[in-house]
C-alpha cells in the first residue's frame, strides 16, 4: 500500500502537510516497534485481571463513571447484546462523532461517549438534544421514537476497559477511536493506545469489532500489526468526503486535502449461527489466499442432480485503496473427496453485487452426497491473490447491480 500519507495529529494548522512514502529508516523504525509491541502486549494481557498489582490503585472517578454506567444501562435493560446494540466512542472530544453516530443510529441503539476530560466534554451542552447529567460524571439524553440513548462519560479509558474486561456488566457491538494522541516520538510508544495494556483487550476482539481513524499512517500500520498478532482481521481505507466527517480533526485534515485513514472484506451474516462459523475461526492463516466459505446447513445433493445452494452471506469487498473490486468463488482442494463438482467452474462476482453468495454443484456420481453443516469446499479470492482481511457488518452499500443473482446483468431481471 504505497500512498501517500501524513503527519500526525496536530492542533497547529503549519503543521500539517503530505508525507511521501515511508523513508527506509522510518520504516525500520516503525518496524522495530511493531516488534516490540507484539513481544509486550501478552505480557500485559496477562497483568490485567483485577487484584494485579499493577491496578490496585485505580482512579476513583472513573470506577464511580463505571458504576455509575452500569447503572443506568441496567436501569433502562440495555445490556442485554440480543435487543441493544452497543456502540462506544473512545476518546469522544467534543463529542461530535458520538453524536453524528447516534443521528444515524438503528432503533434500540445506545452510543456511549468517553473521554477524560470535563472541558472537552462540555461543549455537548450546545447540542440541540436535551442532556440530562445526574452527575458530573455522567450525561444522557433518550430518543422516545426510536429508543435510542446516548451516553457521555468522563473516565479514563484504560482504566475503564480494564473494567468492563473483568467484570463483564455488558458487551459492546462495536468499538470506535477516531484521531487519539498519536504521541509521535519512538520514546513514547508505550502512551499510544495500541502500546497501552487496554489495546490487548481490544485487540483480541472478544469486545467486538473496533474501527480506528487517524491521519498518521505509522500509526495505522501499526496498529494493523498489532491486532494481527492477536490473529485478528482489519483492512484500511481512505476516509473521503467532508460532508461525512465524524470528528472536528477529520473535517480540518479533508478540507486542507490531507489524507485520513481507518482501519477495519466486510461481510453480512444472515443469522447468529452463520456468522458464529466465521468469527474467531482459528484454521485460517493470515497469509491464506482463499477465505473459506461454510455451508450454513446439511444439504443434499441427489445423484446426477444439480443444485443451487445459498451461503446466507453478502460480500462488499474492497481494494487496499478502498475502491470496491470483483472476486472469485473456486473450489477448494478438498472437494476431490467427494462427487461434487462446481458446475460453472469458476465464479466470478461483480463489485456492485451484493445479494447472497450461491454455489452451483453438480453431483457427478451414482449415489447421493449430504453436504455437512459447516463444511468448507468453497473459497473466496481476490483478483490480487492477496489474504483477504474481514469484518462483519450489519449492512452493506446500495448498488445498482444490487442483489441481482446468476445471469441478472443487463437482463432486468433479479433472481433470489
Amino acid at each position: 500500500m504505497s500512498t501517500l500519507n501524513s503527519k500526525a495529529d496536530n492542533n497547529n494548522d503549519n503543521d500539517i502537510y503530505d508525507l511521501p512514502d515511508l523513508e527506509e529508516s522510518e520504516r525500520e523504525l516503525s518496524e522495530r516497534i511493531t516488534n516490540r509491541l507484539i513481544t509486550t502486549l501478552p505480557k500485559h494481557r496477562a497483568s490485567l485481571q483485577i487484584g494485579h498489582p499493577t491496578l490496585c490503585k485505580l482512579p476513583t472517578h472513573t470506577i464511580q463513571a463505571y458504576k455509575q454506567l452500569v447503572s443506568y444501562l441496567k436501569d433502562h435493560d440495555l445490556t442485554d447484546p440480543s435487543t441493544t446494540e452497543i456502540t462506544i466512542d473512545y476518546y469522544c472530544g467534543k463529542g461530535l462523532s458520538t453524536l453524528k453516530s447516534f443521528s444515524n443510529a438503528s432503533p434500540n441503539s445506545c452510543i456511549i461517549g468517553i473521554d477524560r476530560s470535563e472541558h472537552r466534554l462540555s461543549s455537548i451542552a450546545s447540542s440541540s438534544l436535551p442532556f440530562t447529567s445526574p452527575s458530573s460524571l455522567l450525561s444522557f439524553s433518550h430518543s422516545p421514537s426510536s429508543n435510542s440513548h446516548i451516553i457521555f462519560l468522563r473516565a479514563d479509558i484504560p482504566t475503564f476497559i480494564h473494567l468492563l474486561d473483568n467484570y463483564k456488566d455488558f458487551k459492546p457491538a462495536s468499538n470506535r477511536i477516531y484521531y487519539p494522541n498519536p504521541y509521535p516520538k519512538s520514546r513514547l510508544y508505550t502512551r499510544r493506545f495500541y502500546g497501552m495494556k487496554c489495546w490487548a483487550v481490544l485487540g483480541e476482539g472478544n469486545m467486538g469489532p473496533v474501527e480506528v481513524r487517524s491521519n498518521w499512517w505509522t500509526l495505522i500500520s501499526q496498529v494493523k500489526s498489532s491486532w494481527e498478532n492477536f490473529g485478528g482481521k482489519v483492512t484500511v481505507q481512505e476516509v473521503k468526503g467532508t460532508d461525512d466527517a465524524m470528528t472536528h480533526f477529520e473535517r480540518k485534515y479533508l478540507k486542507k486535502g490531507v489524507k485520513c485513514w481507518k482501519a477495519m472484506l466486510m461481510v453480512k451474516f444472515y443469522g447468529e449461527e452463520v456468522k458464529g462459523m466465521y468469527v474467531g475461526r482459528k484454521y485460517q492463516h493470515s497469509s491464506d489466499s482463499g477465505w473459506d466459505l461454510h455451508f450454513p446447513s446439511a444439504v443434499t445433493v441427489a445423484a446426477g442432480e444439480t443444485k443451487i445452494i445459498d451461503l446466507r452471506i453478502s460480500i462488499d469487498a474492497r481494494d487496499r485503496e478502498g475502491a470496491e473490486t470483483a472476486f472469485w468463488i473456486t473450489p477448494r482442494s478438498s472437494i476431490y473427496k467427494t462427487p461434487l463438482r462446481m458446475a460453472n467452474s469458476v465464479g466470478l462476482i461483480d463489485k456492485g453485487y451484493r445479494g447472497t453468495l450461491k454455489v452451483v454443484v453438480d453431483n457427478i456420481k451414482g449415489e447421493e452426497y449430504t453436504i455437512e453443516k459447516g463444511e468448507r469446499l468453497f473459497q473466496v479470492v481476490g483478483k490480487d491473490l492477496k489474504p483477504w482481511d474481514w469484518e462483519s457488518v450489519e449492512t452493506l452499500d446500495e448498488t445498482e447491480r444490487g442483489d441481482g443473482g446468476f445471469g441478472s446483468t443487463g437482463s432486468g431481471v433479479v433472481t433470489k
